[in-house]
């Protein structure tokens, strides 16, 4: 009896242990808006980084010149073979009263982990006037020594009709 726990403490360690290693997946939140803008980065070694801009505009009362509206960016990085290694999204939502003022309302971000060889660390998002903030740092590992790192920060700006701001 006490083998039998004791492989069954094993297999559900061994279980826990291999679920706590696996790379978050994409399926967290998708992105709701139209987009807007992308842009690519191409680095030395072939690995590039799309970032795309969204805009979702939630008019609550259709009568008012007052509405929230939510910006999107979503940073997304590929080896060289064009496979997703990760993703880091930022949220920022705005307050509009239209034509008079924009509030940055509230910011938060995701990562996303698509390769078991990428970390995050250093997440951070927070709001400032009419724009929002985020930042993190991506690391790739073997055998755990940090081979690249790639420090993301991200920001978005809102003008006063809702829009994003180059």
């Amino acid at each position: 009896m006490k083998k039998i726990l004791f492989i069954l403490f094993a297999l559900t360690l061994c279980f826990f242990a291999v679920n706590l290693r696996q790379p978050k997946v994409a399926a967290s939140a998708s992105i709701h808006g139209e987009l807007v803008s992308t842009t690519t980065e191409v680095y030395d070694d072939g690995s590039y980084l799309v970032t795309e801009y969204y805009v979702d505009k939630e008019n609550s009362n259709t009568r008012s010149n007052e509405y929230s509206v939510t910006h999107t960016k979503a940073a997304n990085y590929y080896s060289a073979s064009d496979k997703l290694l990760w993703t880091f999204r930022l949220y920022g939502t705005f307050s509009i009263v239209e034509g008079v003022s924009c509030v940055a309302t509230s910011s938060s971000y995701d990562d996303i982990l698509e390769s078991s060889q990428w970390h995050f660390s250093n997440g951070n998002s927070y709001c400032s006037g009419n724009q929002v903030f985020g930042s993190g740092t991506f690391k790739h590992k073997l055998l755990g020594i940090t081979t690249k790192t790639i420090n993301v920060e991200i920001h978005i700006e809102c003008d006063t009709y809702g829009n994003k701001v180059e």
